[in-house]
């Protein structure tokens, strides 16, 4: 079964960016997301512009700025099965806007549709304007997954996909290389329904700080400072998540979209 991915650079971009600031102390994960994204696909299409200039910018300093994603680009063209497709950037500062972009990638993906070229499509974007083209596909017979950050992402356009799938900072860390797992090990936990005790913790002296209900079923809360969070997944089963605050706790919920109704 034939499986491409197409990839809107600045939302992959935007949301790497978001979510290294928030769970990872800054550093780079976009290869990581490209990396979980990209699995099982023959090819994989890359849509994207350059930054734009800011006002009164000197060109060193606009060249400097850029050079990280410039650098990008070049990488994914040596990448098997990457082909790069650039827009171009209109106007300067808050003014500027991509142009093209979107174009190419419908046009790449209604093709490569209706010639019977693929059987499944990935689509790594969370604009409302990708509906109609979604839409499409899925009549076409295409499968389509949607995958994004879900607080930047049209609800339209998850409900057009065949299936949705988040970006998750644990998965993502879950691609990452040893190395960085080791530096962000406190987001590397995971736990049985076994490990929770009733009216305890999952360890001596953690205690249980909140119970609640989320979408799927129980919430359990512990710790002190760094906190773990339970939710039952049925039949016995819990996710669980570590925190090293319940700030990031709270973030990490409301960038998955996960209500959890505390007692």
């Amino acid at each position: 079964m034939v499986q491409y991915v197409y990839i809107d650079g600045a939302h992959l971009r935007r949301a790497a960016d978001e979510y290294a600031a928030t769970y990872f102390g800054g550093d780079s994960i976009i290869m990581t997301m490209l990396q979980m994204s990209e699995q099982g696909c023959l090819r994989k299409y890359y849509y994207d512009c350059s930054p734009p200039r800011l006002e009164n910018e000197p060109n060193e300093d606009f060249a400097r700025r850029i050079s990280p994603t410039e650098n990008l680009f070049a990488r994914l063209r040596r990448m098997e099965g990457y082909h790069v497709h650039l827009g171009e950037t209109v106007g300067v500062g808050g003014k500027a806007r991509q142009k093209g972009v979107d174009v190419q990638l419908t046009t790449h993906m209604l093709t490569h549709s209706f010639r019977g070229t693929v059987e499944r499509a990935i689509l790594i974007a969370g604009d409302g304007d990708f509906v109609p083209l979604v839409k499409a596909l899925v009549d076409e017979g295409t499968y389509v997954t949607l995958m994004s950050r879900p607080s930047n992402t049209s609800s339209r356009l998850i409900d057009a996909a065949d299936i949705y799938r988040p970006f998750d900072p644990f998965n993502i860390l879950g691609l990452a290389s040893e190395q960085f797992r080791q530096k962000h090990h406190h987001y590397m936990r995971w736990a049985s329904a076994e490990l929770v005790i009733e009216g305890s913790g999952i360890d001596k002296g953690l205690k249980l700080l909140h119970r609640g209900m989320s979408s799927e079923g129980t919430a359990q809360l512990y710790g002190e400072g760094e906190v773990r969070l339970f939710c039952s997944r049925g039949e016995g089963n819990w996710m669980h998540r570590r925190f090293p605050s319940q700030a990031v706790m709270d973030q990490y919920l409301r960038d998955l979209s996960i209500q959890v109704t505390w007692e």
